[in-house]
C-alpha cells in the first residue's frame, strides 16, 4: 500500500486488523486495545501519554518474564 493510500484509508476510518500471529509475538490483547484507543477519532477518547507508557512498560515486563522462564528455544 502506498503511503497516500494508507493515509486516505485512515481518514475514512479504516484501521489495520490485528495480525493472527500477534499474540505469539508478544502483542497481547491489552496492547491491541491500547493501539485501538490511540486510533480513536475523538481526541478526548485517546489515552494520555503516561497511560501509554505504563501499558508498554507492563507489556515489556511481562515479556521479560516470559523470556526469562522460557529460555532459548
Amino acid at each position: 500500500m502506498l503511503d497516500i493510500s494508507a493515509a486516505i484509508a485512515i481518514m475514512k476510518g479504516r484501521r489495520p486488523q490485528r495480525p493472527e500471529a500477534a499474540e505469539g509475538l508478544g502483542f497481547t490483547d491489552e496492547l491491541w486495545i491500547m493501539v485501538e484507543r490511540c486510533w480513536q477519532e475523538n481526541l478526548d477518547e485517546r489515552p494520555e501519554a503516561k497511560e501509554i507508557v505504563d501499558c508498554l512498560e507492563s507489556a515489556a515486563n511481562a515479556w521479560d518474564k516470559t523470556v526469562a522462564t522460557d529460555g532459548c528455544r
